[in-house]
């Protein structure tokens, strides 16, 4: 019997991006094994589809949307939230404690027996780490839709709708990108100071996973944060006035929030949604600086166990976590080969977690990897930064990893989805546009931050579009028209 996703037309998705199957493996602790040991929230049954390392995951969005509802209103608005961030600090301590010694010297020193026993440890920490950490993500998707069925509900004005939508989702506290940023005009400041070249290490060491994702793990030299550095030394603004700049920018949002709920009645309860979506909302990106950070050691360790193996590094980017060991089989080599090689259907459940071996049914998932509906002229979204001005430029789509790295600037980024690999294109853009997300999404939170006109959610921008057409994207009423 086919699963009844397959016959819905509403489905919730999650990509594509590019990624491996051993670097979303931990979500399996979040998913199946671990959270009856702290909560019985769990995301409800998914679908990860991986197609020549691209990764799509599905949900029954009913299904998605009435778990996060329970979690929104029993965990994110009652003091649970807080007891379980500070859970959730915990875990991330005994990772990072974990972790922080590893080094491809220390690692080199061990015996086989050693370097297994310290794989082990780092599935459980890893597990541990994550169970906690799904809350504020299972509560956003539902907090998001609360904060728009209420405001929906007003008799408001449609500008002023969309403006209390993005204004009352935004987040007022510095990523960890705009962290990064802040210290690297600092040492714009310093770059003729004596100290600078200390200076300079300390960021390199603190800063070195910048470039990490589910699917790369690179670290960023010292080379590297010197040319950004001193790029930025040689602009016209000063430091100061540039850090000014991002912090102002912040307020200001906050300041445009705090206008905008005394327009509206409730004032109370809509501001209590709103605090604690944008917490939801900032501690999934704190989330995420810590998952780009282990997945670097994570990579130390696979590359040591591979080596000792005797096989390549990237023979294990298809495993589980529990699968990677120093012996392997020759039956189970030539599975990892297979698996890199076809289409695979990954089911996470409550009681399961497994890679579909049935033929058919990966085929009915797959005719789902491209959404169903038609590129149609009109192209219309949901509004999550808004500027005055028109914005008119040359499209350029975004399907793989490759497409990233040759963005070129000036020009108008369209996706799927973006995820933090994005981050140097979208700096790069003159505007976001995505078929899929919401007032939560990446690009929303990142287009906040960076001042960049996005639209999100249009459904069909990625089919109704092709590289190097010319359109208008008009952030005032959520249109992209074809010129």
């Amino acid at each position: 019997m086919k699963d009844k996703i397959l016959l819905s037309n509403n489905i919730y998705r999650w990509g594509p991006i590019p990624a491996k199957l051993v670097n979303i493996a931990a979500w399996k602790g979040a998913f199946v094994n671990y959270p009856r040991r702290f909560h019985h929230y769990v995301f409800p049954k998914a679908f990860a589809m991986f197609k020549k390392r691209n990764l799509l995951v599905i949900w029954a969005p009913e299904k998605l949307y009435k778990t996060g509802s329970v979690v929104f209103k029993k965990i994110i608005l009652s003091s649970w939230r807080k007891k379980v961030y500070r859970e959730w600090q915990k875990r991330l301590t005994a990772l990072t404690t974990f972790y922080r010694p590893l080094n491809k010297i220390y690692l080199s020193a061990l015996t086989d027996r050693e370097v297994m026993g310290l794989w082990r440890r780092y599935i459980k920490v890893i597990y541990n780490f994550w169970v906690p950490g799904i809350i504020p993500e299972l509560g956003a998707y539902a907090g998001e839709l609360l904060l728009k069925q209420k405001i929906d509900s007003l008799p408001l004005s449609e500008p002023l709708r969309r403006q209390a939508l993005s204004a009352l989702s935004t987040v007022f506290r510095p990523s960890f990108y705009q962290e990064e940023d802040i210290d690297q005009w600092r040492l714009a400041a310093h770059l003729k100071h004596k100290n600078f070249k200390r200076l300079l290490l300390r960021h390199q060491q603190k800063y070195f996973w910048l470039g990490n994702s589910y699917y790369r793990q690179k670290v960023l030299s010292i080379e590297y944060f010197l040319t950004q550095i001193r790029g930025k030394a040689k602009r016209q603004t000063s430091s100061a006035q540039a850090i000014n700049e991002i912090i102002q920018h912040l307020r200001q949002l906050q300041k445009q929030k705090r206008q905008l709920l005394k327009k509206l009645p409730a004032q109370r309860e809509f501001s209590r949604i709103s605090t604690t979506l944008a917490h939801c909302i900032w501690w999934q990106d704190q989330r995420k600086k810590y998952i780009f950070q282990y997945l670097h050691y994570q990579q130390l360790l696979i590359n040591e166990i591979a080596k000792r193996a005797g096989v390549r590094s990237d023979l294990l980017d298809m495993a589980w976590l529990e699968e990677v060991k120093i012996k392997l089989s020759l039956q189970f080599k030539q599975s990892l080969v297979r698996r890199q090689k076809g289409r695979q259907l990954v089911i996470f459940d409550r009681n399961k977690c497994v890679i579909s071996r049935n033929d058919k049914n990966v085929k009915n998932f797959f005719q789902l990897w491209a959404p169903k509906h038609q590129a149609g002229s009109e192209i219309k979204g949901i509004i999550v930064y808004q500027t005055k001005k028109l914005v008119i430029g040359q499209v350029q789509i975004i399907k793989t990893h490759k497409d990233i790295l040759k963005f070129p600037r000036g020009r108008i980024l369209v996706t799927a989805m973006t995820a933090p690999e994005y981050i140097g294109a979208i700096r790069k853009a003159r505007a976001i546009v995505t078929d899929a997300g919401g007032l939560t999404c990446h690009a929303a939170i990142v287009a906040r931050e960076l001042k960049k006109p996005c639209i999100v959610g249009t459904k069909n921008a990625t089919k109704a579009l092709k590289n190097g057409m010319k359109v208008s994207v008009n952030t005032t009423i959520g249109e992209i028209k074809k010129l």
